[in-house]
């Protein structure tokens, strides 16, 4: 077997993990609130957020969301002294069970306006 093909074989067999930490472009703060999910087909659903980043958010869902929907998540949030509720839209990246009716959700931010930007940027800190 020449050098090329030892080369070749080891890419084949030796394959990287890749955690999902490792993937994300902003680290993540837990946080623990009452969330509403409004799904693409106008369904709302209760839920509590798990973790959010300026890029997205985690939560637990009663039920399987699909991969790629967009979804509006709103949330009452506390930054600098006050009070918002922030109405995040993002698409679900990811959906894992974690018991009979409940779901971990990702969720990647894919718009947002300028003033919830800030108060989440201020609760990030």
């Amino acid at each position: 077997m020449d050098e090329t093909q030892r080369a070749h074989d080891c890419e084949l067999t030796e394959k990287p993990s890749t955690r999902i930490e490792d993937l994300r472009r902003f680290p993540r703060k837990d946080i623990r609130l009452v969330a509403r999910i409004e799904l693409p087909d106008g369904e709302v659903l209760e839920a509590s957020t798990a973790d959010i980043s300026r890029g997205g958010i985690g939560f637990f869902s009663p039920r399987r969301i699909d991969i790629a929907g967009d979804c509006t998540l709103t949330v009452a949030i506390d930054a600098c002294g006050a009070s918002a509720m922030l109405k995040l839209v993002g698409r679900v990246c990811h959906c894992t069970k974690q018991a009979e009716d409940s779901f971990r959700i990702g969720m990647q931010f894919v718009r947002m306006d300028e003033t919830t930007a800030s108060i989440l940027y201020a609760a990030l800190r």
